[in-house]
């Protein structure tokens, strides 16, 4: 087995359930991981620039790529800099930087970096065809000395990197939510024009009362085979279970976040001060659409990428003003609970999700 393969293998066993290992072949892993980039860089002498590319998932799949290859730089004081990039190989692409439509640029890097980005993605055009909607084996790749790329959710800068990477499979633990909420604060800062929106929301309907947080993940979810989508109906019964447990004279709302809007409707339906953002959902019809790379997606989002884009943020940012977080789990909760760690968090879950495997 290659050299620089073969430590990463069982750190990856934890991640990465068997059938995807056959996504790349051995030989194409090889050809992947075009060096050890900690090594590298020390012989180099440089501080290089370093560009997290997108892979053909969800918005917040992508947020994970992006805290784990922080907690990677922050833990093991790795001395580059970090970009986000995220063109056309994933579903909310409408022309820019799908990342600056939502949050600040990581670093304030001068013009110059645009010279580089155009490098990278036309280095990451060549090899996309071979990742097979994500890079299995967490390649760093080097376009030059100075200059290296990553698309995974589990970059391996090193032999130990793996141990620094937080899953999009199982709940993340106490300690994995004060660490990504410290690389979050330090680094992820969510754009004006969003924050603005959420404030007037918060305003108008969560001021003075405890707020419970209902996100259900449907629609394309139905169609993966990983996946078993709880009923409503469990939902109604975790939903009443926590409000028994809340003193008679707290105000309480419920803010309902979900990809279905026949979801919304009927927990409006089955409890009283329900609320939830205007934002695009699925209404009925085909459910399942796929990405670029021909990866699921809810089929809504090729109706209005940035409608979709702006209606996932809000959600986001309104399940973060929450004090308990009921769910199925998903990207966006994973994304919630990483935000804010003392949010409560009430599972509803089918299969799916991995037992923990690491303290």
């Amino acid at each position: 087995m290659n050299q620089l393969v073969a430590p990463y293998m069982s750190a990856l066993k934890r991640y990465w359930p068997t059938r995807n290992n056959k996504k790349l072949s051995l030989r194409q892993s090889q050809k992947n991981v075009d060096c050890q980039f900690e090594k590298f860089v020390e012989a180099q002498g440089e501080r290089p620039l370093l560009v997290i590319k997108e892979r053909d998932v969800g918005l917040f799949s992508l947020f994970l790529q992006v805290i784990n290859t922080l907690l990677c730089k922050e833990e093991q004081s790795l001395q580059c800099d970090v970009v986000v990039d995220f063109s056309g190989h994933q579903a909310y692409f409408t022309g820019t930087n799908t990342w600056d439509e939502c949050f600040e640029s990581l670093n304030g890097l001068d013009s110059s970096v645009e010279v580089s980005l155009r490098r990278v993605q036309k280095h990451y055009g060549r090899r996309v065809k071979q990742m097979r909607f994500w890079d299995l084996f967490g390649s760093i790749y080097r376009v030059d000395s100075g200059l290296f790329w990553s698309a995974s959710y589990y970059p391996l800068f090193n032999s130990t990197s793996a141990e620094h990477h937080i899953s999009h499979k199982q709940i993340p633990t106490d300690s994995d939510r004060q660490r990504a909420n410290k690389v979050i604060g330090r680094y992820i800062k969510v754009n004006r024009g969003l924050l603005e929106k959420r404030d007037a929301f918060v305003a108008d309907h969560f001021k003075g009362k405890r707020v419970i947080g209902v996100q259900f993940r449907g629609t394309d979810a139905r169609h993966d085979s990983r996946r078993t989508i709880p009923s409503y109906e469990r939902f109604h019964r975790v939903i009443r279970d926590e409000i028994s447990n809340i003193d008679s004279d707290t105000d309480v709302v419920i803010f309902v976040a979900s990809d279905e809007q026949a979801f919304v409707d009927d927990i409006r339906g089955q409890f009283h001060n329900v609320v939830s953002a205007e934002v695009l959902r699925d209404e009925g019809g085909v459910v399942e659409g796929r990405g670029p790379r021909k990866w699921l997606m809810p089929n809504f989002i090729e109706r209005d990428r940035k409608g979709a884009l702006e209606g996932v943020m809000l959600d986001y940012l309104l399940l973060c003003r929450s004090q308990v977080l009921i769910h199925n789990f998903g990207g966006l909760t994973n994304a919630v609970l990483l935000t804010e760690p003392e949010i409560k968090s009430v599972l509803i879950s089918e299969g799916y999700l991995e037992p923990f495997t690491k303290n």
